[in-house]
């Protein structure tokens, strides 16, 4: 039936059918691009800051615990005020950095994480203070003991949450970037065919 149809009305359907088959593979390919964007975006401004800030937080506390060390151990008033001073500004930039960490994190797991990083440190604070207390009266010996014995066992509970934290980061982004992977192949083949109709053509 198909051959009792002019050339010029074949020619005519066959271009249509091309044009519409284009189209469909040109909306195809723009929903593709667009979750290929999107995914992009979400590494961009979520899955990378994300990391960036659970990396300060773990930066400025190993700041905050080195000048504990110091100002406990500090031999006279000008280094105790200079590790004082060190130690506000620390703790200062730790309260931001966990105030955007705080913003970003969106999953019950980094959520959960989070919270326990913030249930240490709230008894990291107090058990800090007890220390310093002692070591400002003069009782640098039990200073060091509450330190060796109560906050350093408490700033490692902490440093581990902040690495699994890490991990969590890291395999969002690597689980992100394989989701781009599968979102540019699929937009490739909607494009250009499969390897194995190109073959076919090819023959």
């Amino acid at each position: 039936m198909f051959r009792q149809i002019n050339i010029g009305l074949r020619s005519a359907l066959a271009f249509g059918i091309i044009g519409i088959l284009m189209l469909v593979l040109g909306v195809l390919s723009l929903v593709q691009l667009s979750g290929l964007n999107a995914q992009i975006t979400q590494i961009a401004d979520h899955r990378v800051p994300s990391l960036s800030a659970v990396e300060n937080i773990n930066k400025e506390f190993l700041r905050i615990r080195l000048h504990t060390l110091g100002l406990i151990h500090a031999v006279n008033r000008d280094e105790q005020q200079e590790y004082r001073s060190r130690l506000a500004n620390a703790r200062q930039q730790l309260d931001d950095q966990k105030a955007r960490y705080d913003d970003l994190a969106r999953t019950p797991e980094a959520r959960e994480m989070f919270d326990r990083f913030l249930g240490h440190e709230s008894s990291y604070w107090e058990t800090q203070r007890q220390a310093l207390d002692l070591a400002a009266s003069g009782d640098t010996w039990r200073a060091s003991v509450i330190t060796r014995d109560e906050l350093g066992p408490l700033a490692d509970q902490m440093t581990a949450v902040l690495r699994q934290l890490n991990e969590l980061q890291q395999q969002r982004i690597r689980d992100t970037n394989d989701e781009t992977d599968r979102t540019y192949a699929l937009s490739r083949s909607a494009i250009m065919g499969s390897p194995q109709n190109s073959e076919k053509i090819v023959r």
